[in-house]
């Protein structure tokens, strides 16, 4: 039996009305000029799939401080999965100190658990202020150091860390701009959080070894087909604003093979490709903020030649001069909407098979 809390520090809810929040259509203020809307049907369905998933929900709320939901699932245990291929060059990290600024306490176990696996003794500092005592107390000088940088405010996070001579690695709030690396040429990178796995891997074996970093696989889901991304190991970047149309988009990646992260506007996408390398970006073009055509051109203008991605356009207007106006910005192929599986793979095909084809997609010719 799994439970699940979820807290809010909200307006919070008078003890007499909290029989009111599981029936359907009933809500805690009801008058006509009540400033939360709602149907008054989002808890009642809540309920009643716990309740098929073997569990139930209850409610915790104190009036003015917040409320906690609870709710319950049955559940099987999953069997325990093979041990994931890891890039090569990370095993300098055996027996190896790594130094990490964090005080998150899910984040830290995260990080302690996929070190461990790779044989690194992690070690933990709270704050910046913290680094030069837990300094004191390491076994050997470290190898590496992790940096959360949401830890500091009105200076660099990094400036903690700057006299360790070790490569350095930066976990940003999504989309942050990252800070410029530091100009004492060691190895830099930065990941968005939360992190996945497949993500930190990738990061650290582009600081040991930025050549082998593109050769893993180890973030496709083994239920799914792998052959492109085992043939076409990828980091893929989806850029679309429609919620729908970007999880269709993800959920075809995967069933290649690909773990792709998802932004939802073209100025997310060039701050992510900015703190991040990714070989392929498919790239909506109406977006808000920004939109597609100037996000490549910006792309194309801001990153170096070497961390260049292949950017493929989703449109939904497949219309004359759209393949002029793609190749304009900058973008290397063509995708109609709405998106097909296939057509994601002929592309990755073309894109990146040893020939470098360049062929015109169908529906581009005449």
């Amino acid at each position: 039996m799994l439970e699940f809390t979820v807290r809010d520090t909200g307006i919070g809810i008078p003890k007499d009305r909290l029989d009111r929040l599981f029936k359907a259509f009933s809500q805690v203020d009801s008058s006509t000029t009540r400033k939360y809307g709602g149907t008054g049907l989002g808890l009642a369905i809540s309920q009643r799939l716990s309740i098929l998933m073997g569990g139930g929900i209850r409610v915790e709320s104190t009036a003015g401080q917040g409320s906690s939901f609870i709710f319950t699932i049955a559940a099987e245990a999953a069997a325990l999965k093979a041990d994931p291929v890891l890039p090569r060059g990370l095993d300098v990290l055996r027996n190896a100190v790594v130094l990490c600024v964090e005080d998150h306490p899910v984040t830290q176990r995260r990080l302690r658990t996929l070190l461990q696996h790779l044989g690194a003794l992690c070690y933990f500092a709270k704050t910046p202020a913290d680094v030069a005592i837990v300094q004191k107390q390491l076994p050997a000088p470290p190898r590496l150091v992790i940096v959360d940088g949401d830890e500091t405010e009105g200076s660099s996070p990094l400036d903690a860390v700057l006299h360790l001579k070790v490569p350095r690695l930066l976990m940003l709030p999504f989309a942050q701009t990252a800070p410029a690396a530091p100009g004492d040429g060691l190895p830099f990178t930065a990941i968005f959080k939360p992190f996945k796995n497949a993500s930190l891997l990738q990061s650290l074996a582009y600081l040991f070894n930025p050549a082998a970093a593109a050769t893993v696989s180890s973030h496709t889901n083994p239920g799914f087909t792998r052959r492109l991304a085992e043939e076409f190991p990828l980091d893929v970047l989806l850029a679309e604003d429609n919620t729908v149309n970007q999880k269709v988009a993800l959920r075809f990646l995967d069933r290649l093979g690909y773990r792709a992260d998802a932004v939802s506007n073209g100025l997310e996408a060039v701050t992510t490709l900015e703190t991040r390398h990714y070989h392929l970006v498919l790239m909506d073009l109406q977006m808000p903020e920004m939109d597609g055509l100037e996000a490549s051109r910006q792309i194309r203008a801001r990153l170096p030649a070497d961390r260049q991605p292949k950017i493929v356009a989703l449109t939904a207007n497949a219309m004359q001069g759209d393949r002029e106006r793609c190749l304009e910005a900058g973008m290397d192929d063509y995708i109609s909407k709405p998106v097909k599986l296939h057509e994601i793979e002929a592309a990755i095909r073309r894109l990146f098979s040893k020939t470098e084809s360049t062929v015109t997609p169908p529906e581009l010719i005449g």
